[in-house]
């Protein structure tokens, strides 16, 4: 009985590690299109904060006196805070082989 259920079982989990290697693969792509399009996203920022001589920074700054410019002021934020993570865990993945992922 003990070894139905040990063959069982190892069947089960070579089936599931089996499709790891290709889930791992599409992750890494998902990763990369949110990376490019956050990329999109600050850079049309940034131009257009250079548009009119201001830093990132002093963009951002510049943003309030209304309840909608802070709202958007904060989503910005949220925006470059989560390419600057998203980017560090492509770089860190892109480089290692699915098993090391």
């Amino acid at each position: 009985m003990i070894r139905v259920l040990a063959l069982a079982g190892g069947l089960c989990g070579a089936a599931a590690l089996s499709q790891f290697p290709e889930y791992s693969q599409q992750y890494l792509q998902r990763l990369a299109g949110a990376v490019d399009e956050l990329s999109a996203v600050v850079a049309a920022f940034d131009a257009s904060a250079e548009g009119v001589g201001l830093t990132r920074a002093e963009a951002l700054d510049e943003m309030g006196g209304s309840t909608f410019q802070t709202r958007l002021r904060a989503d910005m934020q949220g925006n470059i805070a989560r390419l600057d993570r998203l980017s560090a865990d492509y770089a860190a993945l892109s480089g290692t082989v699915p098993l090391e992922r």
